[in-house]
């Protein structure tokens, strides 16, 4: 979903439709930190879990500070549009890796 709606921010020629997409990310983006806590809370035991939840805050914070500062440089330099391109192409890179490390689990494709 994050795929295509970068993409069809890129192909939007018009404010409304932008707005549309732009809502469209909201709903999975808005979902990734409680998803994300919930892994971590199964992933750590109690006496890692707090520990664990801290990198995780930090983290998440350095990239609501990077990723918005870096986006207005890019969209200054680049324009808005060829910004959510360029946007797609780590996404599409991930979701590739993703795929490929997800095929070596034993017992998934069995």
């Amino acid at each position: 979903m994050t795929i295509t709606g970068l993409i069809m921010v890129y192909l939007s020629r018009n404010l409304i439709t932008y707005f549309i997409i732009i809502c469209m990310l909201g709903i999975p983006h808005g979902l990734t930190f409680p998803t994300s806590l919930t892994a971590l809370s199964r992933s750590f035991n109690e006496n890692e879990i707090s520990v664990a939840n801290t990198y995780f805050y930090a983290i998440m914070m350095f990239l609501a500070v990077a990723v918005p500062s870096i986006s207005g440089l890019m969209v200054y330099s680049i324009g808005l549009r060829y910004t959510f391109l360029l946007f797609s192409v780590p996404v599409i890179i991930l979701f590739i890796l993703i795929l490929y490390e997800y095929r070596k689990v034993p017992g998934i494709n069995e």
